[in-house]
């Protein structure tokens, strides 16, 4: 699911908008919540999310452009990571997935 409104956040992952209010979309709570609200829906034993600004606008002092949170959850075990990545879009984008299979690769190790 590609999620970039808040109301698809919401209405097809179950992130609370009182989560998305207090903590901003781009956050390790909001990814968290993405990840584990995926596998629950989808009964998967593996959930995983990303959330970030790619840019070319939209980043703040606080959440720059290139700023990204990466979750996984599979089962009583999860994880989240936060990276700063390059800030041209198609790159940030392009390298954010590898980073994403490459933290489930190693998490499933």
């Amino acid at each position: 699911i590609v999620a970039y409104h808040n109301q698809i956040k919401e209405k097809f992952l179950n992130v609370s908008s009182e989560l998305l209010s207090q903590k901003g979309a781009v956050s390790e709570e909001v990814a968290l919540s993405m990840a584990e609200n995926i596998k629950d829906r989808f009964n998967t034993d593996i959930g995983i999310s990303t959330t970030g600004i790619s840019g070319p606008s939209g980043g703040s002092e606080d959440k720059p452009v290139g700023l990204i949170y990466i979750a996984i959850v599979m089962k009583k075990d999860k994880t989240v990571k936060e990276f700063k990545l390059i800030k041209k879009r198609k790159e940030h984008r392009d390298i954010s997935v590898h980073t994403a299979f490459n933290m489930l690769r190693l998490f499933l190790k």
